[in-house]
């Protein structure tokens, strides 16, 4: 079934009939994780320091099962079912259960364990703890950023590297895809079209749209200042010696 999956040469109607136990397989594997996270988890119970422990469960991607006309999780687009992955973060001292819905950043998820454990976030980092507000059960209203480098599914392959880059920008309900490759950008309301199938007018919600215009280009000055050139160079170097 994987390898019919990912045959090339087989169109959209055909795969569609598979879907249903395509995903049955993947839904296999999320199974056996889980069982893994329990017998972790059970262990911890055993030797009587899971109340010590802090744990997050997450994930670096997600996956497309036709939603919008493709598969896996090749850095074309940024659509929901690429993007929007689980994140289960657990602490000790009896906190109690709670469900966040403001969008949440990988890029926070360090220094908010840092910050759960009582330890600083290095200076380096540019992602800020969150947890203040999640024990708290309060909401945020900071943007949440994603982005790729278009068509870059493996970046030790220097050719790959260099490419124009798709960058969303999600703040509460409305999400600002921008693709430099095509020049365009789809405002989404994703209360109203989860599915991201209708992207507003560009007549409609213009000050959200200067808005989330206006985070991205911050995002993109900061991105550029923040470069650490030392390392950047050493890369390079390291990229020739390998092709000589």
């Amino acid at each position: 079934m994987n390898s019919f999956w990912a045959r090339g040469d087989v169109g959209l109607e055909r795969l569609s009939r598979k879907r249903d136990e395509v995903l049955a397989l993947y839904d296999a594997g999320i199974y056996w994780a889980d069982a893994q996270i329990r017998r972790l988890t059970e262990r911890l119970v055993d030797l009587n320091v899971w109340n010590q422990c802090a744990l997050a469960v997450t994930a670096d991607h997600g996956e497309e099962f036709l939603e919008h006309g493709g598969r896996f999780h090749a850095p074309l687009k940024l659509t929901e079912e690429l993007i929007h992955v689980p994140l289960l973060l657990r602490a000790g001292g009896g906190h109690g259960s709670r469900r966040v819905a403001a969008p949440f950043g990988l890029i926070d998820l360090a220094p908010t364990l840092l910050d759960v454990l009582g330890l600083p976030a290095p200076a380096s980092f540019h992602g800020r703890s969150r947890w203040l507000q999640v024990a708290s059960g309060k909401e945020w209203e900071k943007p949440v950023f994603t982005e790729c480098v278009r068509g870059c599914t493996n970046p030790l392959l220097t050719e790959k590297r260099i490419a124009p880059r798709i960058l969303a920008v999600r703040s509460g309900r409305y999400k600002l895809v921008l693709d430099f490759a095509s020049n365009s950008e789809d405002l989404f309301d994703m209360v109203c079209d989860p599915g991201e199938r209708n992207p507003l007018k560009s007549t409609e919600l213009v000050t959200i749209r200067r808005e989330l215009l206006q985070y991205a280009r911050k995002h993109l000055v900061e991105s550029q200042k923040s470069r650490d050139f030392d390392r950047r160079f050493e890369s390079q170097l390291r990229d020739l010696r390998i092709e000589w």
